[in-house]
């Protein structure tokens, strides 16, 4: 089986995307119901087999109903609940430019294009599944490596935060202590015979501070640059080029809180008003 257009042609789909907003009309209920209309190929019997995982093996799932049906529907509803507009339409856009690639093989049939063996709802099926699995899914991995960072937020920086949040985690309240290390688990192997301490809250990093720097990276992949393209279309960031070490783009956590928020357990919502203030959320509403 041939690959996919939107692995083969990323830039010229990314343009359909362009112009499928462009288009007069184009309202934001007009993309989704022609959205919905595209995902209900994932309900035909023939088209189960592109609505199944090709980057999780079924073990790692467990009891989850991953699909690309409810992938794709998971970006679009996280943008809505992040209060993001143009990465809400840019998700609907993209479902509906793979309904053209979709109409433009059925005219294809019999000419032996790549394509011309498959039913237009296969069609329709595979390239969402490598739009949601292949490109979309990749790039949250792209964008781990992107968050790896050998820089850690100084100790100055520490006190800083600690002067300006008054010594509490914002997100559980606690109060900022040094505790001493009882368990030998966590107590370092050169100090297991003496009492050990360790300070309590640390600064957690809101953005890194070089991730959009890698545009003049001369060893950029072309990976990268979707993701950067991605990160800008979906998460509509334009500019994040701030100071890794800056009190702006910390956050002070107690480390069981900063280990959730660097494993996206939970994020932080703009507000519809610039506050200047922190609001975390969660799926499980703490």
């Amino acid at each position: 089986m041939s690959i996919p257009y939107v692995l083969r042609n990323y830039t010229h789909f990314q343009r359909s995307v362009d112009l499928i907003l462009d288009e007069p009309g184009s309202t934001d209920t007009h993309l989704h119901e022609r959205a919905t209309a595209s995902l209900k190929v994932f309900d035909e019997p023939g088209c189960l087999v592109f609505n199944e995982s090709v980057r999780v093996t079924p073990d790692c799932l467990g009891e989850s109903k991953f699909s690309s049906k409810h992938l794709i529907e998971a970006f679009y509803h996280t943008a809505q609940d992040l209060n993001l507009p143009n990465g809400s339409r840019y998700i609907l856009a993209s479902v509906c430019a793979c309904a053209l690639v979709a109409d433009a093989a059925a005219q294809d049939v019999g000419t032996g294009s790549p394509t011309s063996g498959l039913l237009h709802s296969e069609v329709l099926a595979r390239e969402l599944q490598a739009l949601a699995q292949d490109i979309w899914l990749m790039h949250l991995g792209t964008l781990q490596q992107f968050l790896d960072s050998s820089v850690s937020p100084s100790e100055p920086l520490r006190e800083q935060l600690l002067k300006r949040d008054t010594y509490m985690c914002f997100k559980t309240g606690a109060v900022d202590v040094e505790t001493q290390i009882t368990d030998t688990l966590d107590a370092p192997r050169s100090y297991k015979d003496r009492p050990t301490f360790r300070k309590r809250h640390v600064p957690a990093p809101i953005c890194q501070g070089d991730l959009f720097k890698g545009r003049t990276n001369p060893d950029q992949t072309i990976v990268d640059k979707q993701t950067l393209h991605f990160l800008e279309r979906y998460l509509e960031i334009t500019d994040i080029c701030t100071v890794l070490d800056s009190p702006c783009n910390n956050l002070l956590l107690h480390p069981f809180a900063a280990r959730q928020f660097t494993s996206y357990r939970w994020t932080l919502k703009p507000t519809p008003v610039r506050t200047c203030r922190f609001r975390p959320t969660s799926p499980w509403g703490l």
